[in-house]
């Protein structure tokens, strides 16, 4: 029997799997097998609305045996591929041996990791933005800086940077992440008894010059009660590291910079 392996869980690696599944349907001559990091699905697209909560974790996942039923789902990571021999070594489970498998055909679709470069400081002090674990991190330190910034009322410097909040990548993800921590840390904010809505900053920044003026900013800021005075505070400040800027740019106090900056590109067709 021929073995048909995909490296990865992702929409490339899944919606291979599925595509396989039609093309294969009623022979049984070929197996399909898929590693995965996880055993769910992540539509990634909706991870902002887990932060604000608008939308159940339920809601973003999908169980891939659920997916696909004629593909062999196994949960590991690869740790290297032998081109020669056709073969894949995976991280070991609870025997502490490595797990080898044969292929006939392989499909690498790893997906993508959160690019840094050109930003220093974001990989040692910013929390990612990539998957379903780091939306719940994110909401997490969110309340966490909320429940800080009640407590400090002692000291009026730190309780602004608690509650200060600076998304860096200003791309369609950046604007909706955004977007949804700024309904999200307003509306909670209010049940704070010192804590003043009005005392709350998000700020977006980017790359480059006013990266949210595109049309997919304008569409995702639509509706989302996006202050106008949060987006020209932001106009102002082309983020350059993870530190506060200088006193000859806009300075942010930094609580912690929230990065998303792989971009959907399946969706906006630009990276951030």
């Amino acid at each position: 029997m021929k073995r048909i392996v995909i490296v990865g869980g992702g929409f490339s690696g899944v919606y291979a799997a599925q595509a396989l599944e039609r093309s294969l349907r009623g022979r049984d001559d070929t197996e399909i097998l898929l590693f995965s990091r996880d055993n769910y699905f992540v539509f990634q697209p909706m991870l902002p609305e887990v932060i604000s909560g608008g939308i159940g974790l339920t809601d973003v996942v999908s169980p891939l045996r659920r997916m696909l039923r004629r593909t062999h789902v196994q949960m590991r990571e690869v740790e290297s591929i032998d081109v020669s021999s056709q073969t894949i070594t995976a991280a070991p489970g609870f025997r502490p041996r490595a797990h080898r498998v044969k292929y006939d055909h392989l499909i690498l679709a790893p997906g993508t990791v959160t690019d840094f470069r050109g930003l220093p400081g974001l990989p040692e002090h910013a929390l990612p933005f990539k998957d379903l674990g780091d939306a719940l991190k994110v909401r997490s330190r969110v309340i966490q800086a909320l429940e800080e910034a009640d407590v400090e009322e002692d000291d009026p410097d730190l309780r602004r940077q608690l509650l200060t909040f600076v998304i860096a990548g200003g791309g369609f993800s950046g604007v909706e992440v955004a977007a949804e921590l700024n309904d999200f840390v307003r509306h909670v904010a209010r049940h704070y008894r010192r804590i003043d809505p009005r005392d709350i900053r998000v700020v977006l920044g980017g790359v480059a010059p006013a990266p949210w003026r595109s049309k997919e900013a304008e569409a995702a800021l639509k509706g989302k009660r996006f202050s106008r005075e949060v987006v020209n505070a932001a106009a102002e400040a082309a983020l350059k590291d993870a530190r506060p800027l200088s006193k000859n740019a806009y300075k942010v106090p930094l609580t912690k910079v929230l990065v998303r900056r792989a971009v959907e590109q399946a969706v906006t067709g630009k990276t951030a």
